[in-house]
């Protein structure tokens, strides 16, 4: 059965999710394999790809839910971006357990209520030690908009115009059923996210630019 308010599980992915990817070295250029055949489609998906890493300032709303074979749990979200700053507000139903994780993906400052504030300038030894996944930092923050994070390899496959519909990357599944539009973006309206036995969806009821967003 679900749980009431915020799980630690959850928290924990979140964080998790956030660490994902990004600021590891690497001795080659990440290989990204699109399968789809369609010239249109891939000519679309550059097109897309280069607007969505161009858009870096922005606030979701949205609702994120974990089922994993022992527990299930859900938060509503909102999540504002600007470029490399982030602050990310999650609520159980009725505003139980409320939790802020806010900073740059170097330097995370978890706040949840009625715990002592947690921060760290080294997140992936947080993660490993909550999760025992030794994975570096940065990925959410591509797969959110609906592109892979260009650090690891990839591959994935395109709807008709041109946009993610699956993504494999860093041992994760995503399908991306859905989108909204925003002026003349396309944005993820729903993304299902499997990594074994654990499932997250985040369903997003809006995208905002925001306030200084070019």
């Amino acid at each position: 059965m679900p749980r009431p308010g915020l799980s630690a599980l959850l928290v924990t992915l979140i964080i998790t999710l956030l660490l994902l990817g990004g600021c590891t070295l690497t001795s080659h250029k990440p290989l990204q394999v699109p399968t789809t055949k369609n010239a249109q489609s891939n000519l679309q998906w550059q097109s897309h790809q280069a607007q969505m890493e161009a858009f870096t300032q922005w606030r979701l709303v949205g609702k994120i839910g974990i089922r994993t074979d022992h527990e299930s749990s859900s938060a509503h979200i909102n999540w504002q971006q600007q470029q490399q700053q982030f602050r990310i507000n999650l609520s159980g139903p009725f505003g139980q357990g409320a939790a802020e994780l806010s900073g740059t993906f170097e330097s995370v400052l978890l706040k949840i209520a009625g715990q002592e504030d947690l921060q760290t300038t080294n997140p992936e030894a947080v993660l490993l030690e909550q999760t025992g996944w030794d994975i570096p930092i940065n990925t959410l923050l591509h797969w959110i908009k609906g592109i892979p994070s260009p650090d690891q390899d990839a591959s994935f496959q395109l709807d008709a115009q041109g946009r993610l519909s699956r993504l494999t990357q860093a041992q994760w599944q995503l399908e991306y059923p859905s989108y909204r539009q925003l002026e003349s973006l396309w944005l993820p309206k729903k993304i299902q996210l499997v990594r074994g036995q654990v499932k997250l969806t985040l369903v997003i009821k809006d995208w905002h630019y925001s306030s200084d967003n070019s």
